[in-house]
């Protein structure tokens, strides 16, 4: 049974440019979603709005909406790829952007209807395509990020290193980063969170090099050096430490994940959520259990309490559990690995090339002995002489 949404005539219409007022980077995000709405509505969706739909109408156009979507495929450069299909996390935030402008205007969607407009299992909870995403293991996290663009690796290596959601991180400031902490702390404001309670978590030694020597200092020509939309262009002042949207990253994070021979089982096991889930099972495997929930920000045990580790406690379990959370190790010993079999694959040519040194040399003491053989005067014995005539 559906639940009416009752529109309130009496709320003034709000335009879409008062909506995103001071929240450029949600015009950024809820644009493409606006636009695939007014595909199904057929209509400027101002001129939806304005037109104040009745509660059966609106919650018709969003199952339409939602249905559109559950069968759409993931694009990459404007082009559907096989075999691929928006997640639930993707399709949530679609209808999300439309829910939230059309409440803006006075018109409510329970959240009974809502939740109706997605798959749900058989006790009603979402089904959420981030609890079945894989962990990178460390190897598949190096394969990764060597195919990732120097633009996307600082905040690969960023996520794998402290299991950060990824609108917490876009959210970070230059600011909120104290570099001269060991290891290196990042201050989260309780409005970044999920949470709303504010965390310091902390990076890598390798993730912290790379921010302080490349790219911190390249951020500036990163910005100037291409065509930058109007919000991209505001973070040169307001100081955030990854101007970019997640679309940015998530596109770039599938490209590089499938360049290394994931996600190729005709669904992506692997997404941005697998970085955070990578982040607590690389943690958890070497019983650092409390440290990967205090990461996450995770409320853990029956009473649901969140993990009691102070920082300075925290820190000290993080210096001790960086390893397992840093690639480098794995390049090097892959590099060392690698090395050996070069060093292999050159003694075999060597022994290759010395056979055939000698198959030459042979050749040659043959051909001067034809030679020789050829100059040499043939004495015919007389028949007289011949003993056996």
């Amino acid at each position: 049974m559906k639940t009416q949404v009752t529109p309130n005539r009496d709320t003034p219409f709000k335009s879409l440019e008062k909506f995103f007022k001071g929240s450029p980077k949600k015009a950024v995000d809820y644009q493409y979603s606006f636009k695939f709405f007014e595909n199904i509505v057929g209509k400027n969706i101002e001129i939806y709005m304005q037109e104040k739909p009745s509660e059966v109408q609106f919650i018709a156009d969003m199952e339409k909406f939602a249905n559109w979507l559950k069968v759409q495929p993931v694009t990459r450069h404007s082009k559907p790829m096989t075999g691929t299909k928006l997640t639930q996390n993707t399709i949530k935030t679609r209808l999300a952007a439309v829910r939230s402008y059309a409440s803006e205007n006075g018109i409510i969607m329970s959240k009974t209807d809502y939740k109706n407009l997605f798959d749900v299992n058989t006790k009603g909870k979402f089904i959420d395509d981030a609890l079945k995403d894989k962990a990178y293991t460390l190897d598949e996290a190096r394969e990764v990020f060597k195919r990732l663009t120097p633009t996307m690796q600082p905040l690969f290596l960023t996520l794998l290193s402290n299991g950060m959601r990824i609108n917490e991180a876009l959210q970070v400031k230059i600011s909120d980063v104290n570099f001269k902490k060991n290891p290196v702390q990042i201050f989260i404001p309780a409005e970044n969170t999920k949470t709303n309670t504010e965390r310091t978590t902390f990076i890598s030694t390798e993730a912290a090099n790379l921010l302080k020597d490349q790219w911190i200092p390249g951020l500036p020509k990163y910005l100037a050096g291409k065509k930058r939309n109007d919000w991209q262009k505001t973070q040169i002042t307001e100081g955030l430490l990854f101007p970019m949207t997640e679309a940015n990253f998530r596109q770039a994070l599938m490209k590089a994940t499938g360049g290394a021979g994931l996600n190729t089982n005709g669904r992506n096991e692997y997404h941005v959520h697998s970085l955070r889930k990578s982040t607590r099972t690389l943690l958890g495997n070497e019983r650092y259990h409390d440290l990967g929930e205090y990461l996450l920000g995770h409320k853990t045990g029956m009473d649901k309490h969140y993990v009691k580790l102070s920082v300075e406690q925290a820190a000290k379990q993080y210096k001790e559990a960086e390893k397992y959370l840093t690639i480098g190790d794995t390049l090097k010993r892959q590099i060392a690995a690698e090395s050996v079999e070069i060093a292999e694959l050159r003694a075999q040519l060597k022994k290759y090339i010395d056979k055939e040194k000698e198959k030459e040399d042979r050749m040659k003491e043959i051909e001067k002995l034809v030679k020789n053989m050829t100059k040499r005067e043939i004495i015919e014995i007389p028949p007289d002489k011949n003993p056996y005539f």
